[in-house]
């Protein structure tokens, strides 16, 4: 486990120890103890599982935590992925992080899923945005390649960004001043217009991103393009489009809100046995 999500998970687990109770916990018998299940409401890609684990023996050592369905598996509803049994004070307090956590994460493996599933037969790529809070951004990564996302397989790349081109007076200088540090660089650009783009495509620029959601932008610069370059998009497209356009011969295709604003994987936890008190 990477140490910076240990220590976030750590701050958190101590906010919630010194939290002011509520009236229905402090009704709770602290020798009280539970069993109880994770139970998928749907069907879905799960990840986050050992998260959630790590959760509740952070809050207390003594919870038993044993994981029925692993990161990565394909579940369906009714699915028991994992079952707890311990004090139920500290499973109470634990349960709606450690559930935050494994709902957020399984539901970006899921949409990243979806969206691959769509990209089958074709050659395009589904790439990490990295559109993430940079203290979870381990887990997010992890997550996009449970639903067999990929992440940015041209590491050589140097990107000139629609910020940094705003520095020079046209992308030719941008490249140029690139070059005069390392000459061997393979140079990507972003752009987000036709005109921006017609320039990239005379430049000696190896690949060209257009961010931008408009189709027929899209199909113009496929069209000038004739798979010359290396094209990327970035861009919010749902699920059917996305197919439409790895035809229009995008290799690599980002779509940010998979990482920021995907659907949680509707989780419950249920308890299954009556609490009784510890001799």
């Amino acid at each position: 486990m990477n140490k910076t999500i240990d220590l976030l998970i750590e701050e958190m687990v101590e906010e919630l120890n010194n939290k002011n109770f509520s009236i229905e916990e402090q009704l709770l018998d602290t020798k009280e103890l539970a069993s109880c299940n994770f139970i998928s409401r749907t069907s879905g890609i799960l990840y986050g599982i050992d998260i959630a684990g790590l959760i509740f023996k952070k809050v207390n050592s003594k919870i038993v935590y044993k994981i029925m369905k692993p990161n990565g598996s394909y579940v369906n509803r009714g699915d028991v992925l994992a079952v707890i049994n311990g004090p139920v004070f500290s499973i109470l307090k634990a349960e709606k992080l450690a559930l935050s956590f494994l709902r957020y994460l399984s539901g970006i493996a899921c949409l990243t899923d979806k969206y691959n599933l769509e990209l089958e037969g074709t050659s395009s790529t589904l790439l990490y945005s990295g559109f993430s809070m940079p203290t979870i951004d381990e887990l997010v990564k992890n997550a996009f390649i449970t639903g067999n996302g990929k992440l940015q397989e041209e590491k050589n790349y140097q990107v000139l960004s629609l910020n940094v081109l705003t520095r020079y007076d046209s992308i030719d200088n941008a490249i140029i001043g690139v070059k005069n540090i390392d000459k061997n660089s393979k140079i990507l650009v972003e752009v987000n217009n036709l005109n921006d783009f017609e320039s990239a495509y005379l430049s000696s620029a190896t690949a060209i991103r257009i961010i931008s959601n408009k189709i027929n932008l899209l199909e113009e610069c496929s069209a000038i393009n004739k798979e010359q370059k290396v094209l990327e998009v970035e861009g919010e497209f749902d699920v059917k489009k996305v197919r439409s356009i790895a035809k229009m011969g995008y290799k690599y295709i980002i779509i940010p809100s998979i990482t920021e604003s995907a659907q949680y994987l509707p989780i419950d936890m249920c308890f299954y046995k009556r609490l009784y008190k510890k001799n």
